[in-house]
């Protein structure tokens, strides 16, 4: 036998279920373009994560030499302070 939190999270029947979607469905265009933005942001944002996942060896070989610098651009270095 559920709890009566459990119940109250999962419908009994597949009617009950049906009601609680219907009514997290977006109900107008503007809703449905929002959730349509917010999906396709975090497509992006899982690839950029993905990208940075497979090049991690790359990004954390510059531990290995600490007297490497970070960068290379030489009239960026000519700007910085000593």
């Amino acid at each position: 036998m559920l709890d009566s939190s459990a119940s109250s999270i999962m419908p009994a029947c597949r009617v009950h279920a049906q009601r609680l979607l219907r009514k997290r469905m977006p109900k107008i265009p503007e809703q449905m373009r929002k959730l349509e933005r917010l999906r396709d942001q975090c497509h992006e944002q899982g690839r950029l994560l993905a990208r940075l996942h497979r090049r991690k060896h790359e990004r954390l070989r510059v531990l290995g030499r600490p007297e490497i610098p970070l960068h290379a651009n030489a009239s960026e270095n000519d700007l910085r302070p000593a």
